[in-house]
């Protein structure tokens, strides 16, 4: 239940961090009015270079977790059938 848990809450960082990159976020397709220019400050440029690290990050955090749940899980099903 934690690592389910945890998995989910590192969803939900990866998801927020993706959103606030914005436009900038390579991983998904954002569409971009035609004829609209973006404009960043350096701090709002490294905002989203940090909030693109964080996503990528909790994505993996979010991988690992889940991959774990999913053999605590199948660890514990299998020692109930050996009893």
């Amino acid at each position: 239940m934690v690592f389910a848990g945890l998995t989910v809450a590192a969803l939900v960082v990866c998801a927020i961090a993706t959103v606030r990159a914005g436009w900038l976020t390579p991983v998904f397709f954002w569409p971009v009015p035609e004829g609209t220019e973006i404009v960043l400050t350096k701090q709002q440029y490294e905002d989203s270079l940090n909030a693109q690290e964080l996503g990528r990050v909790a994505a993996v955090v979010a991988v690992v977790f889940g991959l774990g749940a999913a053999v605590l899980t199948y660890l514990s099903r299998r020692a109930r059938r050996a009893r």
